[in-house]
C-alpha cells in the first residue's frame, strides 16, 4: 500500500473493506473531513500526503465528484 510509508504519529493509514465506490476506485477517504479521492494511483499518493495531509489543501483534480460536486468549488475558490 503506497500510503504506508507516510504513516506517522499524525497520520494513520488503514485498509478498509468495501466502501461501495468500486466504480471510482481505487479510492482514498481522509478523516476527519470525510474527503474522498477517486481513481488514485501510486503517483498521486505523495500529492495527497503533501497537499492535503500536511498543508490542509484539497487535491481538487482527484476529488470524488459524487461527494464533492464541482459546483462546490467556484473560480473564486481557486
Amino acid at each position: 500500500m503506497a500510503f504506508q510509508q507516510h504513516q506517522s504519529p499524525n497520520i494513520l493509514v488503514a485498509e478498509s473493506d468495501c466502501m461501495g465506490q468500486c466504480g471510482a476506485g481505487p479510492t482514498v477517504k481522509v478523516m476527519p473531513g470525510n474527503t474522498w479521492y477517486c481513481r488514485v494511483t501510486p503517483g498521486d499518493v505523495s500529492r495527497i500526503v503533501e497537499e492535503h495531509l500536511r498543508k490542509g489543501e484539497l487535491v481538487r483534480d482527484l476529488l470524488h465528484p459524487r461527494f464533492h460536486p464541482p459546483e462546490e468549488f467556484s473560480v473564486q475558490d481557486s
